[in-house]
């Protein structure tokens, strides 16, 4: 073998390809790890001495080195390919095994092939082997383009090889959000029967905020909410377009979180309705529940699309425990927690509609001049 000089780089790695009893690798996606690895050219070897004068050598961390070289990489095919309704997604591949870790440095990739920085809804991406990459902008896709990307990763993996997850994901900011599961053969999207046991695990049994009657409370804030500010802008998008029913979706959300509760908690018959419709140019599906609504529980719910916006936000209007039924109290849920935004509003769908559009209108403005007392 002949000596070569290698370069430091960052590999997206399954689990088993790391070493046995190793807790320090960073997880970054489900299941997939970010490793420094050193790779030289096929037929050749490097020294320890080699190694360590081209650590020292290079300016910055190991870790900035792996990045910057990362990002760094050619771009062997770049091809965009378009869906029947109009929408499209971007298809990296080559012969290179580090494609599919480009997504490590995501910001600077799609800087790199588009000339924009990456919108704030974030990039819906794929990497179903090492040789594959596969994303569009959460802002510009469709429920054709989220089926379309999933029906394709989910071939690429198949077909491997080196193959890495036949999951769809969001990138957002340099972090990876799990978007499908796997039942069986099927991928498919959440929320599902996987993330309704997620969401009544663990956290119920301890958390004094949940209800004694938890099947609108789980419902509202770990499966709807879960849905709406991970890739609400897709599920309105599929729903506006006529492909997902929004009532045909509550009523399955429901009846996953009700499997996974013990009976007496279940509320069968209580199955929410959703609309679809628009208030001061911010779309929206508003949902209304059925029977009793306990403290902490909703009366409503809303996922909203902002005017201008790529970003879905999510607020309620719930029993606050302290009212006679009358009124409530309008939140929001933010990826940080609840916000309370307004006590005592009526019991009242428009009411709770209005009350949205005002905290998402534009901040009253004071006249530049004022009366004297």
């Amino acid at each position: 073998m002949t000596a070569a000089h290698g370069e430091l780089t960052l590999r997206l790695v399954p689990a088993e390809f790391l070493a046995p009893g190793d807790a320090t690798t960073p997880e970054f996606a489900p299941g997939l790890y970010a490793v420094l690895t050193f790779e030289v050219p096929a037929g050749a070897e490097v020294d320890g001495e080699s190694l360590t004068r081209s650590l020292d050598d290079a300016p910055g961390t190991p870790l900035e080195q792996a990045e910057r070289n990362l990002a760094a990489l050619p771009v062997e095919r770049h091809e965009i390919v378009h869906i029947a309704d109009g929408g499209a997604f971007h298809l990296l591949s080559g012969e290179s095994g580090s494609i599919a870790s480009q997504v490590l440095v995501f910001d600077q990739l799609y800087r790199k092939l588009t000339g924009k920085e990456v919108p704030p809804g974030g990039l819906v991406c794929a990497i179903p082997t090492d040789h594959h990459l596969l994303f569009f902008p959460q802002a510009e896709g469709s429920y054709g383009t989220l089926t379309g990307i999933a029906e394709r990763a989910a071939e690429l993996f198949v077909e491997g090889p080196r193959e890495l997850s036949p999951h769809v994901y969001l990138w957002r900011a340099g972090e990876m959000t799990q978007l499908t599961v796997q039942q069986g053969d099927e991928i498919r999207f959440r929320p599902s029967a996987e993330v309704a046991a997620d969401a009544t695990e663990g956290p119920l049994v301890d958390d004094p905020s949940v209800p004694p009657d938890p099947h609108n409370f789980v419902f509202v804030t770990r499966m709807l909410g879960t849905a709406a500010l991970d890739y609400g802008a897709l599920l309105l998008s599929s729903m506006q377009e006529g492909n997902q029913n929004p009532n045909e979706f509550l009523a399955k959300g429901w009846a996953d979180i009700g499997a996974y509760l013990p009976a007496e908690q279940r509320r069968p018959l209580d199955v929410p309705h959703g609309r679809l419709t628009e208030i001061d140019g911010h779309h929206l599906l508003s949902v209304t529940f059925a029977g009793a609504i306990g403290p902490a529980e909703s009366y409503f719910a809303a996922i909203v699309l902002p005017a201008g916006s790529s970003v879905c936000r999510f607020f309620t209007l719930a029993n606050d425990g302290g009212g006679d039924g009358r009124t409530a109290l309008l939140g929001e849920w933010l990826a940080s927690g609840y916000v309370p935004r307004q006590e005592d509003m009526p019991v009242d769908e428009d009411a709770f509609l209005r009350g949205i559009a005002d905290v998402l209108g534009p901040p009253k403005r004071r006249g530049l001049f004022r009366r004297r007392r």
